[in-house]
Protein backbone atom coordinates (compact mmCIF):
# COMPACT_ATOMS: atom_id res chain seq x y z
CA UNK A 1 0.00 0.00 0.00
CA UNK A 2 1.41 3.36 -1.27
CA UNK A 3 0.49 6.59 0.96
CA UNK A 4 0.69 9.62 -1.29
CA UNK A 5 1.88 12.55 -0.47
CA UNK A 6 0.02 16.20 -0.19
CA UNK A 7 0.52 17.91 -2.75
CA UNK A 8 0.32 21.88 -1.98
CA UNK A 9 -1.62 24.36 -4.31
CA UNK A 10 0.95 26.24 -5.53
CA UNK A 11 2.51 22.92 -6.60
CA UNK A 12 -0.69 21.85 -8.12
CA UNK A 13 -1.46 25.27 -10.03
CA UNK A 14 2.34 25.04 -11.52
CA UNK A 15 1.55 21.76 -13.07
CA UNK A 16 -1.32 22.87 -14.48
CA UNK A 17 -0.26 26.53 -15.81
CA UNK A 18 0.51 24.26 -19.37
CA UNK A 19 -3.26 23.20 -19.41
CA UNK A 20 -4.46 26.08 -20.96
CA UNK A 21 -6.61 25.73 -24.42
CA UNK A 22 -5.70 26.85 -27.55
CA UNK A 23 -7.64 28.41 -30.19
CA UNK A 24 -7.65 26.85 -34.09
CA UNK A 25 -4.55 27.40 -35.90
CA UNK A 26 -5.29 29.15 -38.87
CA UNK A 27 -3.32 30.42 -41.96
CA UNK A 28 -4.64 32.69 -45.07
CA UNK A 29 -5.43 31.02 -47.93
CA UNK A 30 -2.97 32.03 -51.07
CA UNK A 31 -5.16 31.99 -53.29
CA UNK A 32 -8.31 33.63 -51.81
CA UNK A 33 -6.57 35.51 -48.86
CA UNK A 34 -9.72 33.89 -46.32
CA UNK A 35 -8.36 32.44 -43.25
CA UNK A 36 -8.36 28.30 -42.97
CA UNK A 37 -7.47 25.83 -40.69
CA UNK A 38 -3.83 24.56 -41.11
CA UNK A 39 -3.36 21.28 -43.16
CA UNK A 40 -7.04 21.35 -44.15
CA UNK A 41 -8.42 22.31 -48.19
CA UNK A 42 -9.65 25.92 -48.70
CA UNK A 43 -13.16 25.76 -48.01
CA UNK A 44 -14.05 28.52 -50.95
CA UNK A 45 -11.42 27.44 -53.78
CA UNK A 46 -10.98 22.99 -52.71
CA UNK A 47 -7.38 23.44 -53.00
CA UNK A 48 -4.84 22.24 -51.02
CA UNK A 49 -0.90 23.05 -52.01
CA UNK A 50 -1.76 24.17 -54.96
CA UNK A 51 -4.10 21.03 -56.25
CA UNK A 52 -7.79 20.82 -57.08
CA UNK A 53 -8.76 18.23 -54.03
CA UNK A 54 -12.85 19.08 -53.98
CA UNK A 55 -14.66 19.72 -56.62
CA UNK A 56 -16.62 23.08 -55.24
CA UNK A 57 -18.84 23.65 -58.66
CA UNK A 58 -20.04 19.94 -57.67
CA UNK A 59 -20.17 20.69 -54.01
CA UNK A 60 -22.41 23.97 -54.77
CA UNK A 61 -24.72 22.05 -57.40
CA UNK A 62 -25.26 19.35 -55.37
CA UNK A 63 -26.43 21.90 -52.11
CA UNK A 64 -28.41 23.71 -54.42
CA UNK A 65 -30.48 20.22 -55.97
CA UNK A 66 -31.12 19.45 -52.26
CA UNK A 67 -32.41 22.86 -51.45
CA UNK A 68 -34.81 22.42 -54.62
CA UNK A 69 -36.36 19.32 -53.38
CA UNK A 70 -36.70 20.01 -49.91
CA UNK A 71 -38.99 23.42 -51.27
CA UNK A 72 -40.72 20.70 -53.55
CA UNK A 73 -41.46 18.75 -50.79
CA UNK A 74 -42.63 21.39 -48.45
CA UNK A 75 -44.81 22.49 -51.17
CA UNK A 76 -46.37 19.06 -51.53
CA UNK A 77 -46.77 18.90 -48.12
CA UNK A 78 -48.58 22.04 -47.83
CA UNK A 79 -46.07 23.52 -45.59
CA UNK A 80 -44.66 27.08 -45.85
CA UNK A 81 -40.79 26.93 -47.62
CA UNK A 82 -38.67 28.65 -44.73
CA UNK A 83 -35.74 30.92 -45.79
CA UNK A 84 -32.35 29.32 -44.44
CA UNK A 85 -30.54 31.70 -42.20
CA UNK A 86 -26.99 33.39 -42.76
CA UNK A 87 -24.43 33.30 -40.09
CA UNK A 88 -23.74 37.09 -41.27
CA UNK A 89 -27.63 38.17 -40.43
CA UNK A 90 -27.08 37.17 -36.97
CA UNK A 91 -26.20 39.70 -34.42
CA UNK A 92 -23.34 39.25 -32.21
CA UNK A 93 -23.94 39.15 -28.43
CA UNK A 94 -22.28 42.26 -26.77
CA UNK A 95 -20.92 41.26 -23.44
CA UNK A 96 -22.52 43.29 -20.25
CA UNK A 97 -21.11 47.01 -19.61
CA UNK A 98 -19.26 47.63 -16.07
CA UNK A 99 -19.63 50.74 -14.80
CA UNK A 100 -16.08 52.18 -14.03
CA UNK A 101 -14.60 52.17 -10.51
CA UNK A 102 -14.73 54.95 -8.47
CA UNK A 103 -11.83 56.13 -6.34
CA UNK A 104 -14.02 56.81 -3.60
CA UNK A 105 -15.40 53.26 -3.57
CA UNK A 106 -11.82 51.85 -3.62
CA UNK A 107 -10.91 53.44 -0.98
CA UNK A 108 -13.82 52.48 1.25
CA UNK A 109 -12.89 48.74 0.24
CA UNK A 110 -9.56 49.13 1.22
CA UNK A 111 -10.72 50.25 4.79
Amino acid sequence: MSVRMKVSRAKTGSRRAHHALVGPRLTNDVESGEPRLRHRASPITGRYRGRVVIDMAAQIAKREEKRKVREREAVRMGESVKEEKVADEEKPVSAPKQAPLDAAKLSSREQ
